[in-house]
């Protein structure tokens, strides 16, 4: 009997400890990387996915894993959901725990942090063979386990690019045996992706590589290459020890998406084996939760920059319509000298005819007399008229003069070098598409609805914002007003414009190179 036992598990190969979530990269990803769950376009989610090794169902280790998702404002996720995993010789059954926190550097880096946290009854998988208990041999000890198993990981994305790493099972507490911690067999996993547009923003390719380390196996390395698109999606990988993966899924009614897996193995061990099948869906519910969507938990940095908006467009208006007030009076000046050098003109004239006629009725006295004193005023005349038209053009001088030394000053004004205080937000960039100057930030927004809300706010209070669109997502800045200096900036911003705006404000500066 001895050796019957002996010989029925060695024809049993052992599979590694792991959850063999290696093909799980689109759907329920959590047991991937629990910082996943910050994945996804909806803000609820329902899953499933679950893996029959070798195919057959009742006969070979399985794994189910069945998952609800949530989001908690832009920042953060949770989970929870049931687990059953049979690794060919114990069989975990019970609950999982999901939570995730992203922390963003700026706009294009962010940090995911997460963590899983099982609670399940292990159990021997297989116990259709009962030793004799009147017989005096040694057996195996049966017992349902209750084990506590934490899965932490990270996800480091650089705009397009994403770096993780998580270990399934960092710290173990088994509360039957009152066993806790796992030194020796821990199973970590590393694993690296980016994401390429193809032919938009719709459909995305997203290779990836990882590497997982495995107690008393084989460390495995693999790659998979997944396409999602609004209608499907399609993955293909391969792993060092399962071999290659395929597998295709629809998306339908934009929010339900299901489909299998197929996994052939190559390995010498599991080469003539039946092929593996997995079987994944989810549903998506709930509002949408796109990376745009102001809310509640949003990075602190945008929300600051969103709560202040719509100063910065209204000063440009201010200023425009002050340099069109001093365009106006400059012509208006100029229209009225013109105006008194054409009455003047008119005078001129009228006083001459006044004296030709006075020549004319003492022409028969002094004819001659009266001709060289005709000669002589209109001398005169044309004297005063030169005369005049040269002080109007002196005066039209001078007003160019002063209207290019206001604009030289402006731009110098605007070239100024500017040393931020300590603690002082302040940002300049170079661009040709925005007006020089000192600009009073109230807010930043990257969706037109919530734009135009704020906007609609700040007028109701009796301001006048403005905006321009800057950086590589083409964002709208608005802004309290321009300023030619950093000191007039300065003192807006300190006043809290002069008490008009109480929120948070910041400086952007454009200059031209």
């Amino acid at each position: 009997m001895f050796i019957a036992v002996v010989t029925s598990n060695a024809q049993i190969e052992s599979l590694p400890m792991d959850f063999r979530q290696h093909n799980a990269i689109n759907l329920n990803s959590s047991l991937l990387n629990p910082s996943n769950v910050l994945n996804g376009d909806y803000k609820n989610s329902i899953g499933l996915w679950s893996r029959w090794q070798f195919q057959t169902i009742d006969g070979d280790p399985t794994s189910l894993f069945v998952n609800y998702n949530g989001k908690l404002g832009k920042s953060s996720g949770f989970g929870v959901g049931f687990i059953q995993h049979n690794t060919g010789v114990f069989l975990q059954q019970g609950g999982a725990l999901n939570y995730a926190y992203n922390i963003v550097f700026s706009p294009k880096v962010s940090l995911g942090v997460g963590l899983n946290v099982f609670g399940y009854i292990e159990e021997l998988a297989d116990d259709r063979f009962v030793t004799n208990p009147d017989i005096d041999i040694p057996q195996a000890q049966i017992a349902n386990d209750f084990v506590v198993q934490v899965a932490p990981g990270i996800n480091l994305k650089i705009d397009r690019f994403s770096l993780g790493l998580t270990s399934e099972n960092l710290y173990t507490r088994n509360f039957s045996d009152e066993e806790s911690g796992t030194p020796d067999d821990r199973v970590y996993l590393g694993l690296a992706s980016y994401d390429f547009a193809l032919g938009g923003s719709n459909t995305v390719l997203s290779p990836m590589v990882y590497v997982k380390s495995i107690p008393n196996m084989d460390t495995q390395y693999g790659l998979n290459a997944l396409v999602v698109a609004s209608k499907f999606w399609a993955q293909a990988g391969y792993n060092s020890y399962y071999g290659v993966s395929g597998g295709l899924g629809g998306v339908f009614f934009k929010k339900w998406s299901l489909g299998i897996v197929v996994e052939y193995g190559l390995d010498e061990t599991l080469k003539d084996l039946d092929p593996t099948f997995e079987i994944v869906t989810a549903f998506n519910f709930g509002k949408k939760a796109s990376i745009e969507e102001p809310d509640d938990e949003e990075n602190d940095e945008l929300e600051e920059l969103e709560e202040n908006v719509e100063e910065e467009l209204k000063l440009s208006r201010k200023e425009r319509r002050a340099l069109a007030k001093q365009e106006k009076e400059r012509l208006e000046s100029i229209e009225d000298s013109l105006n008194l050098a054409k009455k003047q003109t008119e005078l001129v004239e009228v006083q001459r005819i006044k004296r030709e006629k006075e020549t004319q009725e003492a022409l028969l006295k002094e004819q001659e007399k009266a001709k060289l004193a005709a000669i002589q005023q209109r001398k005169k005349d044309s004297l005063n008229a030169v005369v005049l038209a040269k002080e109007n053009e002196e005066k039209l001088a001078v007003l160019e003069e002063a209207k290019k030394k206001a604009e030289m000053e402006k731009i110098a004004a605007t070239k100024e070098e500017v040393k931020p205080r300590k603690g002082e937000r302040y940002k300049e960039v170079v661009s040709t598409s925005i007006e020089p100057g000192f600009y009073l930030i109230a807010n930043i927004y990257g969706t037109q609805k919530y734009y135009n809300a704020f906007m609609i706010a700040l007028k109701n209070k009796g301001l006048n914002p403005g905006s321009f669109r800057y950086g590589s997502n083409n964002y709208n800045y608005v802004y309290l007003e321009r300023f030619d200096t950093m000191d007039e900036a300065r003192k807006a911003r300190d006043s809290k414009y002069n008490g008009r705006y109480t929120d948070m404000t910041w400086i952007f500066r454009a200059v031209q190179e």
